[in-house]
């Protein structure tokens, strides 16, 4: 992404008080803080990106991670309100990022799950070409699986 940097500690400190509220109530649901999840997501993940906004300041960071299960990498994503800032080149870029997560380990399936509730970002999973799969529950809270086989 046009807008995307590798990621530092300094973006962590900066993104987690700022988290749209759907994704504080996702992690909240996951047992997991907001400075928390984001600085595993910087030191667990093959790609680590920042994605700013025009004036510089960090909007959204987004991973992939390996999992115990090879050949399969755990993509996710972690945004302020602010990312609407940036949203058509977001948009238009993601594509090419969610490849770049596919590439990383190599992963030929990305899969993760998103809290029912996150709305924006399941539309946005689908726009990048994800598919659903089964719902689990999470402490009481429905989470939606997602994944996507890479293009051949």
């Amino acid at each position: 992404m046009r807008h995307a940097r590798s990621s530092s500690v300094d973006d962590v400190l900066w993104l987690s008080p700022r988290l749209r509220d759907a994704d504080q109530r996702e992690l909240a649901a996951a047992s997991s803080r907001p400075e928390e999840a984001l600085s595993n997501g910087l030191h667990d993940s093959l790609i680590c990106k920042t994605i700013c906004n025009d004036q510089g300041e960090p909007v959204a960071m987004y991973g992939v991670a390996p999992g115990p299960e090879p050949l399969i990498g755990h993509p996710w994503l972690l945004g302020s309100d602010k990312l609407v800032d940036v949203s058509l080149t977001f948009l238009r870029e993601s594509s090419g990022a969610v490849k770049s997560l596919h590439e990383a380990g190599p992963f030929p399936l990305l899969l993760n799950y998103a809290a029912s509730f996150n709305k924006l970002h399941i539309s946005w999973l689908l726009w990048c070409g994800f598919s659903l799969g089964k719902t689990i529950d999470v402490n009481g809270t429905p989470f939606t699986g997602f994944y996507r086989i890479q293009d051949v």
